[in-house]
């Protein structure tokens, strides 16, 4: 606040520590590694009150990940699960991984207002998985390049939709045999269109459109 944001004596900052609750404060005194302040208010702001949203995304390569991690919790987001498939990118997913991760994601929470951040996962291998850990989602999405027949279900996502897992495959794209079993958990496959899209695009747009038909995208009272 001192150094970087060069804040003063008078400015007002906001505290949040992460389960909703948030601290309204004046600063009083900035000096070079010390500050003191008066809280004003301090509230608790409530779950949001549209269908969470969990993105199963598989392992990208470089810094990709990152730039999905960001945006997603930007979007409201839920919980992110990262995901070791056929042909995805198997490095960089363990401990040091998920502590940066969990870094931008508060970075983010800091730049958009948002008081309770997006859960991560640990990564988790596709063939390992069972029926079991989908069974909270009520709706279930793959998004799949070579889908011919069916785009998002638009009709079937609103405010009223239980909770939401959308499934990203990696660059090199999901293995049938995944795909297959997937279907056989109750997902859903889907196309984003003509174009194959790569993979932080297709995550990006997709939780974008599904977060508008469930209401999280339009103002919400605090």
């Amino acid at each position: 606040m001192a150094q970087v944001l060069r804040l003063c004596a008078g400015d007002e900052v906001e505290f949040f520590d992460g389960s909703g609750r948030v601290m309204h404060a004046r600063l009083q005194t900035v000096k070079q590694g010390h500050i003191s302040l008066a809280i004003i208010e301090r509230r608790r702001e409530s779950a949001p009150a549209y269908p969470p949203l969990t993105l199963a995304l598989a392992q990208l390569k470089g810094n990709k990940m990152d730039l999905v991690v960001q945006k997603a919790n930007e979007l409201g987001v839920h919980s992110f699960l990262p995901l070791v498939t056929k042909f995805c990118e198997k490095r960089g997913g363990g401990e040091a991984a998920g502590a940066r991760w969990q870094r931008i994601v508060i970075e983010s929470c800091k730049q958009c207002k948002r008081t309770i951040p997006m859960q991560i996962g640990s990564a988790q291998p596709v063939p390992h998985l069972t029926a079991s850990d989908f069974s909270w989602a009520t709706l279930r999405l793959v998004a799949w390049e070579d889908e011919q027949q069916a785009g998002l279900p638009l009709a079937a996502i609103d405010a009223n939709t239980g909770p939401v897992c959308l499934l990203i495959g990696p660059e090199g794209g999901l293995h049938r045999d995944e795909l297959a079993w997937l279907r056989e958990q109750g997902f859903q496959s889907f196309s984003l269109g003509s174009h194959v899209l790569r993979a932080e695009t297709a995550a990006i747009a997709a939780v974008a459109i599904i977060q508008h038909l469930c209401g999280a995208l339009q103002p919400q009272i605090r």
